[in-house]
Formats: structure tokens, sequence, C-alpha cells
């Protein structure tokens, strides 16, 4: 290796050679640095991703274990429009937006505390449960039936109701299960119940008093 090393010729360089070769090590010494800056970044980050998904991935099965909520009904469905159709649009959008705040930390804190009172409460207009509105219009339909975007459409339309476009077929699905509905394709139809009937679909109606909050604005 001596030998090599005294064998080497070396470049004759002036002061300018010089000064661009410093530029090219100082480059080189900082490009060294931002990788090992980098990679301990990158750890960081894989850890941070790795915790985050966790939590992500196991926050829809607390609300199952401990609220109740059902997996939605059809493939296409996301589970949130869950969460948002019990919360209500309105409610369910301010807290992704005081989520996404500089604010977070403290809001999570009371909110979990049960102390975050910043906004009002999300207030119906109505007193008539969404279910009945939508059932008394199948109803009026008759054999002609009609689409969850037609129900949406009247609740607008005739009862001044806006809900989140998921609404109306998450609540048709429900009367369905209780045989209150029926379905041919995306046309529904009311079913002409009996009072038992109505008294044995009653007991699945307790978990449906907050789809009347979804009529706020």
């Amino acid at each position: 290796m001596e030998n090599d090393a005294a064998s080497l010729t070396l470049p004759d360089l002036d002061e300018r050679d010089l000064i661009a070769i410093e530029g090219i090590l100082a480059r080189t010494i900082r490009a060294q640095d931002q990788i090992v800056h980098d990679r301990e970044q990158m750890k960081v980050l894989n850890e941070r991703i790795a915790q985050n998904t966790k939590i992500r991935s196991g926050a829809y099965e607390a609300l199952k274990t401990i609220f109740g909520f059902d997996d939605p009904p059809e493939e296409d469905k996301n589970r949130w429009d869950v969460v948002c159709e019990v919360m209500g649009t309105e409610r369910y959008s301010r807290t992704i937006t005081l989520a996404r705040g500089k604010d977070v930390p403290g809001l999570l804190s009371k909110m979990e505390d049960g102390q975050f009172s910043s906004a009002k409460p999300v207030v119906a207009k109505r007193s008539i449960p969404i279910r009945t509105v939508i059932l008394e219009y199948l109803h009026t339909a008759g054999e002609q039936g009609a689409k969850a975007a037609q129900v949406r459409q009247h609740l607008a339309d005739a009862h001044g109701i806006t809900v989140h476009e998921k609404t109306p077929g998450m609540t048709l699905y429900r009367l369905l299960k209780e045989g209150l509905v029926s379905r041919n394709g995306r046309t529904w139809y009311a079913k002409q119940v009996t009072e038992n009937d109505e008294n044995e679909a009653s007991s699945g109606r307790a978990g449906d008093a907050s789809e009347t909050a979804l009529a706020a604005q």
C-alpha cells in the first residue's frame, strides 16, 4: 500500500483548483451528514407510522366494542360513514376540522374528559325521526317505490332536512332488517305491516334516535 501511494502522481494544482476542490469536499460532507440524519429521521418516521397505523386500525374496533357500532351493510360503504350518520354531518365535519387544528392535543384531552363545550351541540330541526319520514314517503310512493337518492331529495325538498348522502341507504337497510320495507335492486318499497310486526320492529329502534341529529345543517 505504501509503495502504491508513493507511486501515485499527484496533480499540480493552483489556488483556484484547490478552492474548487474545497467546494466539492464540502458538498460531499454535507451530503453524507444529511444521509445519516435522514436515516435517523426515517427510523423515527417508520416507528411513528407503525404507531399511528395501529391506532387507526384499532379505532373502529373500539367503537364496535364500546358503543356497539356495526360494520356497514354494503361493501361500498365506508365504516366512517356509519360514524358520520350517528354523529350528524355537521358535528362529524366539525370534529375533523378541530382534529387537524394546531390546538388538537388540548382539544383531545378535553373531549376525553367530557369537558369540551366550545361549540354548540347539534340540534335537530325536527322531532320526527328520519326513519318515520322515509316510511311515510315510501307509503306515498306505493308500487312505484323510490331509490335512496330520491328519498334524500324528498327529505331536502319536502322537509328541509339535509343529510349525508349515505344516510338514506343506511336507514333503509335498517328498515329492511326490521321487515318494514323491501327492495328490488336499487328501488325500495314500504311493506304493509300489522301491529304485531310494528311492535317487533320497535325493539330495534332504540339505537336510531340519533338519526334525528342528522337533520341539522
